[in-house]
This record gives structure tokens, C-alpha cells and sequence, in this order.
């Protein structure tokens, strides 16, 4: 698994437009090919810390009791369904770009996470999960430069 630092993802703005929000959207997970109207796919940051994992998941506009989490096979899972907060005579969208529906996100956990200590918090919009590191099986990450590859 690779990753990218908060730096890392600012040195791409500057490019095309249209690169950067194809670039982005890759990143995120979602799918461009289903365009927009789509099943909804909730974005998050994965920051891994010294002493745990945070995985920062937003979810606006979904009650809490339609929100799921568990561990299956080595991955947290995350599942849910945001509805539309308003029904409406649809008579021709000028702009589309809410995803409604059910979604389920997975994240991959580490040798070195204790899933027995998971802590989640759900506010303003943000479910949080705190995932603690144990440190006898602390995983280095080793990150070559070009020239040692």
C-alpha cells in the first residue's frame, strides 16, 4: 500500500484542470465512469500517526443509524446509505452533483493496528475512527527514491 502526505497531494495543483480533478478523483476511490448521479461513495483521509491510524470518513447528510462499521477478513468496513433530504417534482436538474443511496467503503488494516481498541466518533458530518498501533508489531514503512529503485 502507498501513500501520499497532505504535501504530496498539494504539489499536484498547478496542473490542467481537468487533470487535476480526474487525478483527484482517483485518488478518492470513486468511479468517473459512473458520472455523476451515481451511487454515492463517501471520501476519507487514512493518517497514520506515530501511536495509531485515523481514518477521517465524511459523511454529510447521513443519520447515524444508517451508518454501519465492522471487521471482516482484515478490513475495517464501513456501510451505510445517505437519502435524499428532499423529495421533489424533478422536472430538469440544472446541476447534479449529490450522490444519494447505499455505499461501503473498506480499509485495509495493518499487521501492526489493535483492532480491539477501535474508537468511533460520529459529528458534524465526520465519522472518525482511531485505530491504535501496537508497538511490538510496528510496521516500517520504507519509502525509496528514485535512485534506489
Amino acid at each position: 500500500m502507498s501513500f501520499l502526505d497532505r504535501r504530496q497531494m498539494e504539489s499536484i495543483s498547478g496542473l490542467d484542470p481537468e487533470i487535476e480533478r480526474r487525478f483527484r478523483t482517483m485518488l478518492s476511490g470513486q468511479d468517473p465512469s459512473r458520472g455523476a448521479g451515481s451511487e454515492f461513495c463517501p471520501a476519507a483521509d487514512v493518517i497514520l500517526e506515530r501511536n495509531r491510524m485515523v481514518i477521517i470518513i465524511g459523511l454529510a447528510g447521513i443519520h447515524r443509524d444508517d451508518i454501519q462499521l465492522g471487521m471482516t477478513d482484515n478490513e475495517l468496513v464501513l456501510r451505510g446509505t445517505r437519502h435524499e433530504p428532499v423529495h421533489l417534482d424533478k422536472e430538469q436538474y440544472i446541476n447534479m452533483e449529490l450522490n444519494f443511496g447505499p455505499f461501503e467503503r473498506r480499509f485495509p488494516m495493518q499487521p501492526d493496528l489493535d483492532p480491539e481498541g477501535i474508537e468511533a466518533n460520529y459529528s458534524d458530518g465526520f465519522l472518525i475512527i482511531r485505530i491504535p498501533r501496537n508497538p511490538d508489531k510496528q510496521v516500517t514503512l520504507n519509502v525509496k527514491g528514485r535512485d534506489e529503485e
